[in-house]
């Protein structure tokens, strides 16, 4: 399996805007091959608590999957609204990791 996953940092003050944009956000996955499921995830306060992160968490059966998808005319569909200005601090840092081990 392949796991992608972007993390922002969001204003504490907007984490209810930034949640119900991606609540009411279509995303288009579950028409791509190979996806096998979606998680947005929240983090704990910063310490200042001005901030926390958020995770965008999709599992992949391989990554050419997940690649296909961000070529993909789904990809741009789900990507066409922008989040408003000033809920997230800053641009998203991707990271990626293949599946060693899975225990269920």
């Amino acid at each position: 399996m392949f796991i992608a996953m972007n993390i922002f940092t969001i204003n504490n003050t907007r984490m209810a805007e930034f949640e119900e944009v991606w609540t009411n956000r279509e995303r288009h996955l579950s028409e791509m091959q190979g996806f096998m499921n979606f998680k947005l995830l929240r983090g704990e306060a910063s310490e200042d608590e001005k901030s926390r992160d958020y995770i965008s968490h999709s599992t992949w059966k391989n990554s050419d999957d997940f690649w296909a998808w961000t070529k993909s005319e789904n990809f741009k569909l789900a990507h066409k609204n922008k989040t408003p200005e000033g809920i997230i601090m800053g641009p998203p840092k991707f990271r990626s990791f293949e599946t060693i081990l899975d225990e269920s």
